[in-house]
């Protein structure tokens, strides 16, 4: 009897499924269906045009703020809400270091004052973490929106749409 040399085949089944890895056998996506995934901006937060394709998320960044005096950072729109996306902490040197993020409307946001969120340390004798806060949040409609710090020796930004 003949044994069967089975080192041919073995070898077979294993360059092709490293040939698998290495070779894009997925279907490629439709024009449909990459279509139906993308919208077109018609209203909503500060619309900037009907019939723009938007397709990722584009910000506008703030001014620094390092002031304990509340300063609008993103104006009011006409129509629509702002999206705050996030809040970027630039300096924290004071173990007292905090930021206030508010919204209103009037001159720096001084009539109808919320505050939408405070960033600050974890202890008194811990620095804020400097870096950025992701926050995907949407103020209210025709509100501006404001940041205050501790004093100077804090300093934020945002990033906002």
């Amino acid at each position: 009897m003949k044994a069967k040399n089975t080192f041919l085949p073995l070898l077979v089944v294993g360059l092709l499924a490293i040939a698998g890895i290495f070779l894009n056998t997925q279907a490629q996506e439709s024009p449909a269906q990459i279509t139906m995934a993308q919208r077109f901006v018609k209203s909503g937060p500060q619309a900037l045009g009907a019939g723009v394709l938007q397709v990722g998320s584009i910000g506008t960044l703030s001014p620094a703020v390092a002031s304990a005096t509340r300063t609008e950072v993103v104006a009011a729109p006409a129509s629509g809400s702002i999206w705050l996306q996030s809040v970027i902490i630039e300096k924290a040197t004071a173990t007292t270091g905090l930021v206030t993020v508010s919204y209103g409307t009037g001159t720096n946001c001084g009539t109808g004052t919320t505050v939408l969120l405070t960033l600050g340390p974890q202890t008194s004798t811990s620095l804020l973490p400097i870096g950025t806060y992701s926050l995907q949040v949407q103020v209210p409609a025709a509100k501006a929106l404001c940041l205050t710090t501790d004093a100077a020796t804090t300093s934020a930004r945002v990033v906002a749409q």
